[in-house]
């Protein structure tokens, strides 16, 4: 049977990550051999470390600044040696059977050339989840950028696959890294998580990456869990606004090139600035605009340094 580890990389949610430890204790683990919880913790104030050093089953990492997700996730991969890794998210509670479905899945006969599942993920009210999404194309990263999804949706698809019901198992271009299951021998293989992304789309530059080795993934429509969402970001909505929007033009400018990153940079500036503020002034959120605002003023000097610096 296969051996699978776990790695949960923690900022500050100690609440979830309690919740996430206790559930994934509690599951069934039939078909594989269950070997370690590793928890990364990104220099947490809220008591987390105290937390994680109780845990007798668990290692722990505890890092003395917040070095990202793509770059905890590698740090844990490092100190497990399963041939199953799942990086979970603290914010994510599993099913009784959703460990073991997925391990069962990949490992199954057939399933040779699968190299990373994911479940369906539900919300508190029992709501599933529209967490699988597509390769972004250069002109599709613009659309988002532009907000056309929104408007001309038929020419310029979401990121996300909304419309889709997430009710039957299927091959996917990304499953959310939330609940992200790997070969270890495909993590060894691209070399782990692309480290320039701090959050948010490391796990798409992985699938992709996968993708292009030949490797699937496939996502589950058994074997649920329970994901809030946005259990570490919702501390910092200003900070997870200037990351994502980090990430996309890295995405945008390693995938294809400065040019395209250069166009999704300024039509974030201007298009997608003015959007969000307009959204922001129809829910009369002060706090909002002032948190955005700050975001794009420190994505735009993140944006001149780099360009200076090529």
């Amino acid at each position: 049977m296969p051996r699978l580890d776990v790695v949960i990389v923690n900022w500050n949610t100690r609440r979830y990550l309690e919740l996430c430890l206790r559930a994934l204790r509690a599951a069934r683990r039939d078909g594989f051999t269950f070997g370690d919880i590793c928890i990364v913790d990104n220099a947490s104030s809220d008591g987390s470390r105290e937390f994680i050093a109780e845990q007798q089953d668990c290692k722990a990492i505890y890092n003395e600044s917040n070095r990202g997700f793509a770059a905890a996730c590698n740090q844990g991969a490092g100190r497990v040696t399963g041939d199953l890794i799942l990086f979970l998210n603290p914010d994510v509670q599993v099913g009784l059977d959703s460990v073991a479905e997925a391990a069962g899945y990949i490992s199954s006969a057939g399933n040779e050339n699968v190299g990373i599942v994911g479940v369906q993920l539900r919300d508190e009210s029992g709501c599933v989840q529209r967490s699988c999404a597509r390769f972004p194309t250069a002109s599709g990263l613009l659309g988002l950028a532009l907000h056309l999804d929104r408007v001309i949706s038929v020419l310029v698809k979401p990121h996300f696959m909304v419309e889709w019901d997430h009710e039957s198992t299927r091959e996917v271009d990304q499953v959310m890294g939330a609940f992200f299951m790997v070969r270890r021998t495909v993590f060894g293989q691209l070399r782990g998580f692309d480290e320039r992304f701090f959050v948010y789309y490391e796990d798409l530059d992985f699938a992709l990456r996968a993708s292009q080795c030949g490797w699937k993934s496939v996502f589950l429509a058994n074997g649920a869990a329970m994901h809030i969402g946005g259990g570490a970001s919702r501390q910092a909505p200003g900070r997870r606004v200037y990351y994502g929007l980090c990430s996309r033009t890295a995405y945008a400018r390693k995938h294809f090139g400065a040019g395209v990153a250069a166009l999704v940079t300024s039509a974030a500036l201007t298009v997608e600035l003015l959007f969000r503020l307009g959204r922001e002034l129809l829910r009369n959120k002060g706090r909002g605009i002032a948190q955005i605002l700050s975001a794009y003023v420190d994505f735009a000097l993140q944006a001149v340094v780099l360009r200076r610096s090529v």
